[in-house]
């Protein structure tokens, strides 16, 4: 039976209203990075003294760690993510973006305070660096108390300074000439923070010459470098290759092989990692096999035989899987072998700088805004490195990797119903790692105010 007035209309109050369902908004990963990382949100709130400028800075910098897309799609990101409700009012149109990079760069005196303020904490450093491809005609950064302003060629040095601890976040960043040594750079780096703390340095075989690792032990400065395989240091050979290991230990990739020696002021260790000789072993035999193919093609395009003898796979075992360390900390085995592997890490990190700074170039047209760019990076590296150690803390490191967290997390969203924004619940696999990030999936809704 139906209900109707006098002039056959349905009463207001009977009527069935339709809900209106808003689309549906990233909220797990982005408030699990932001429940870990409120410290650095406070400290760019006290070192810029601008909470818009600090705040801006922030949530690109949790974009770029979610989504590390280029500044094109920042806005998008921003606006399809929990965090335009609980950080609201940001600006990140294209246009605004070259300016707010600007203005970060002009604040480099307040980007100093905030990284040395950062490292008040630590009493040992790990030190890296690597070569940023900068692509643009010329580049005049502003200097510091150690270096005059002066013109940068398209090529730069990133040097990167960590906290030396079991749970290591990047502390300080400097960028320097391409033709300026390492050894002089990480020195400087070290030196602007006027500190007198215990440094430690790791490097690359780039890095190790017998001069550069000579300077470093006569400063007492501690190291930890690699070599290359055919170092005169490394005695390792085919005829005593059964013997030359006397124990191993293991990593999450397999068994690791272990020679070490005791030098005059440091040590050699020498590591066969299995999972890398047969990467490599592969590798070998997959370039043999294509280089072969090449020649049977030759062969069939010159319909003659060809009595040349094919390429032989056989490769000196000697020479695969090997990772030689020197250095003069005091360390076990298994700690020196994850620092190396930490390298592995800013490896890959300042791989993903040049893409990054290829797909935003079009917004970085001054120094100030290369400075700012750089700077996101930056607290973006921290923010990782967080997400990283949380994991460790947790054991989970050898189960979820970073980019698998923030995956799997970003499937916990919410959409607005009746003005109130209204968790999607996701599976249980999901709720799970939620848990044991002490990431609880809260049912209640939060207001955007």
């Amino acid at each position: 039976m139906r209900v109707t007035t006098p002039e056959e209309f349905i009463p207001e109050s009977t009527r069935i209203k339709k809900e209106i369902l808003h689309p549906s908004r990233e909220y797990g990963a982005s408030a699990f990075i932001m429940s870990i990382s409120q410290d650095v949100r406070a400290r760019l709130h006290e070192a810029l003294n601008d909470v818009d400028l600090a705040d801006s800075i922030y949530v690109m910098s949790i974009l770029r760690v979610l989504r590390a897309e280029s500044y094109d799609k920042i806005e998008n990101e921003y606006l399809s993510s929990c965090i335009s409700e609980s950080i609201p009012k940001l600006n990140f149109d294209k246009a605004k973006i070259t300016d707010l990079l600007t203005t970060i760069g002009n604040n480099r005196q307040q980007i100093f305070e905030f990284m040395n303020n950062i490292s008040k904490a630590c009493d040992n450093f790990i030190f890296d660096g690597s070569m940023i491809t900068a692509k643009f005609d010329q580049i005049e950064l502003p200097g510091d108390d150690q270096s005059p302003n002066q013109i940068w060629e398209p090529h730069l040095k990133v040097i990167y300074m960590f906290e030396g601890s079991g749970y290591p976040e990047p502390i300080l960043y400097r960028c320097v000439l391409d033709n300026v040594p390492d050894m002089i750079a990480m020195l400087h780096t070290m030196k602007s923070l006027n500190r007198e703390s215990k440094l430690t340095i790791i490097c690359n075989t780039n890095f190790a010459s017998n001069s550069n690792l000579e300077y470093l032990e006569e400063n007492n400065i501690s190291y930890v470098a690699q070599l290359n395989r055919n170092n005169n240091e490394i005695s390792l050979n085919e005829s005593n290759f059964t013997s030359y290991f006397e124990s191993f230990i293991m990593s999450k990739e397999g068994p690791v092989f272990v020679h070490e020696s005791v030098k005059d002021k440091h040590r050699l260790i020498v590591f066969q990692d299995m999972a890398l000789y047969y990467k490599e072993l592969n590798e070998h035999e997959a370039k043999i096999r294509n280089a072969n193919d090449n020649e049977n093609l030759k062969e069939n395009l010159r319909q003659t035989p060809d009595v040349t003898p094919r390429k032989s796979t056989r490769v000196n075992k000697s020479e695969l899987g090997i990772i030689a360390i020197r250095t003069t900390i005091e360390s076990d085995i298994e700690e020196i072998y994850g620092i190396y592997r930490q390298r592995l890490v800013m490896e890959e990190y300042f791989n993903t700088l040049n893409n990054t700074l290829n797909r935003d170039r079009m917004y970085i047209q001054s120094d100030m805004a290369f400075e700012g760019w750089c700077f996101i990076n930056h607290i973006s590296l921290i923010l990782e490195h967080r997400i990283i150690n949380t994991l460790k803390k947790k054991k989970l490191l050898k189960k979820y990797s970073l980019k698998k967290v923030t995956s799997l997390l970003s499937k916990i969203r919410k959409s607005k119903i009746s003005g109130e924004w209204v968790i999607h619940e996701p599976g249980q696999r999901v709720i799970d790692l939620a848990e044991k990030l002490i990431f609880g999936l809260k049912r209640q809704t939060f207001s955007s105010d």
